[in-house]
């Protein structure tokens, strides 16, 4: 059986490791006015943007969430569905993947 691990403690880690990198930042999306947004909007340096719902393990997003997702994914981007520890990391990985490194823009890598 899986461990169970609360949606809180998947959001704080994958944020804390994406973030440190200081090539990507994970945005919390709160919104009034669009129900079913992910959890979190990441940017990688060099352009890439895309999603993650973060779950507690073993729960589905609601129907309102898959909808959103699916309008995103026709999109083009990219929307993870985060529930364990294995689909945390493999979303790590594929975000820390589409960073690009970018040498003509003045100023400091990126600090929160």
């Amino acid at each position: 059986m899986k461990e169970i691990i609360s949606e809180k403690d998947l959001e704080r880690t994958f944020s804390e490791k994406l973030n440190r990198t200081k090539k990507v930042w994970v945005i919390k999306l709160l919104s009034t006015f669009i129900k079913g947004l992910p959890d979190r909007m990441i940017i990688c340096q060099g352009g890439y943007v895309g999603f993650a719902e973060i779950k507690t393990t073993g729960k589905k997003p609601t129907k309102i969430q898959t909808y959103i997702h699916e309008k995103l994914r026709a999109l083009g981007f990219t929307v993870f569905v985060i529930d364990d520890l294995e689909s945390r990391d493999a979303a790590i990985s594929f975000f820390l993947r589409n960073v690009k490194e970018i040498n003509n823009v003045p100023g400091k890598g990126l600090s929160l």
